[in-house]
């Protein structure tokens, strides 16, 4: 194994550590890839990470840009490249694209769930200096 390769091994595996970057390279493994703001709506991680998964990915050769016909001009599309087709490859073969939906899914609920919460404390009493109310305690 040469110094490159070996240091390019080394870059991806720790790439692979890092939160969301299995959601983003799985959700890419379609044939024309996904706009930036499509990929957004399907991974757990905020825009500012994202983009620098996505620039790290494609420095390490994993995912690159392109465009269709009908694309904005303004507009990214990101597709893996055979390199990140042969990382997802792998991935799915350890169910990993499975682990991650799994992970997606449970964070949304986990999310709502957050929302829901605060929302019952700002109708509730329960942040009233009182609270509990005293139910024996006369009008």
């Amino acid at each position: 194994m040469d110094h490159w390769s070996g240091c390019m091994s080394f870059d991806i595996a720790g790439f692979l550590e890092r939160e969301g970057v299995i959601g983003v390279l799985t959700r890419l493994d379609t044939e024309n890839g996904l706009l930036n703001g499509e990929l957004e709506d399907q991974v757990h991680i905020s825009q500012t990470t994202l983009s620098k998964h996505l620039g790290d990915a494609q420095r390490l050769d994993l995912v690159s840009e392109t465009r269709l016909a009908g694309d904005h001009g303004n507009s990214k599309r990101y597709v893996l490249t055979d390199r990140g087709e042969a990382v997802v490859g792998r991935l799915r073969e350890m169910g990993l694209d499975e682990a991650y939906e799994q992970l997606f899914e449970a964070t949304q609920t986990l999310n709502s769930g957050k929302e829901e919460v605060q929302d019952w404390i700002e109708d509730s009493q329960v942040t009233h200096p009182d609270y509990p109310p005293d139910r024996d305690r006369p009008n």
